[in-house]
């Protein structure tokens, strides 16, 4: 049992969560914190702070797509905005609900494998043919993609979008640690010492 624990609140839409997904690994072998993953629409924290997608605000739309590429070049990974971001990603959000209620590991396997369709291959995670081949790249069934209809996973969802709000979750990627808040990939070295040196 690990002796810490993060809460990884997140969009599928969203590059810079990409980003934080991709950099998980290192990050639990360095902290050996058990990660939760949180799933939930980042336009439910929008309509709490009166905020826009990023890519929708002009000049800074410009500096993100900038501030992306290089941040992916930075961490060395594969990076490829998809042409109709922002996306919508209620339906893999969703799933992932579906796959956790039941096996948390296979869940979170499905939801590296939608932010690599999304962000490593460019590609529309809107679109059912996309969610089913991250279903079945993961040894999946095509059936689960009927999960996204089910009004429990749809619930879920909502919940989780509430609990983001209560507890402060403003954007994405954001972590928890005992509370205390963490906005932004770049955040993730400074919890990092912060576990390290709590060790």
């Amino acid at each position: 049992m690990s002796a810490e624990t993060i809460e990884f609140w997140f969009d599928f839409g969203s590059p810079y969560a990409y980003l934080a997904h991709r950099r998980l690994p290192t990050f639990k072998a360095a902290t050996d914190a058990e990660v939760l993953w949180r799933p939930f629409m980042l336009g439910t924290a929008f309509t709490e702070t009166g905020a826009r997608p990023l890519l929708d605000i002009p000049m800074k739309s410009d500096y993100a797509k900038r501030d992306l590429a290089r941040l992916a070049k930075h961490f060395s990974v594969p990076f490829h905005m998809p042409v109709n971001a922002p996306t919508v990603t209620l339906a893999a959000a969703r799933i992932f609900y579906g796959l956790n209620s039941t096996d948390p590991e296979i869940a979170i396997a499905f939801g590296r494998s939608v932010f690599d369709a999304a962000f490593a291959e460019g590609k529309d995670v809107s679109d059912p043919g996309v969610l089913g081949a991250c279903i079945y790249a993961v040894g999946l069934e095509p059936e689960v993609l009927s999960l996204a209809q089910e009004q429990d996973w749809k619930q879920a969802l909502k919940d989780a979008g509430s609990a983001a709000i209560a507890k402060g979750v403003f954007g994405a990627p954001f972590f928890l640690h005992d509370g205390e808040p963490f906005w932004g990939v770049e955040r993730m070295d400074m919890l990092m010492c912060k576990l390290t040196a709590d060790g």
